[in-house]
């Protein structure tokens, strides 16, 4: 049985080998644009950060909308289960890292 040491470790490695398919994950209905726009969202559990977030995303299919709990999701063939979030939070800011600087970079030509 792994360690949660080694499970951290094995996200981060897994993230690093499928980089290129975790970006696209999150990104193939996004398109570049000259305008580039971020908000943060930060509160209690509840208040509605992850509702006005799906609104903004219905209003405006192509926005990228990051969500360390959607990211963590992507995590499911190494482990994650739901149950475990903790063991996938360094890698979860990690893949938000990775996701908003990906984001930044793409510009329409």
């Amino acid at each position: 049985m792994n360690t949660d040491e080694e499970i951290i470790k094995e996200s981060i490695t897994y993230l690093n080998q499928n980089k290129k398919e975790f970006l696209e994950t999150y990104t193939k209905n996004i398109e570049p644009s000259e305008n580039r726009v971020a908000i943060f969202t930060a509160g209690m559990s509840g208040v509605g950060k992850t509702e006005l977030a799906t609104f903004l995303k219905e209003e405006n299919p192509k926005l990228l909308h990051i969500d360390t709990d959607e990211i963590r999701e992507f995590f499911r063939p190494i482990g994650y289960d739901g149950q475990n979030s903790n063991l996938y939070q360094k890698v979860a800011s990690r893949g938000f890292s990775e996701l908003f600087s990906h984001s930044l970079k793409r510009v329409t030509p």
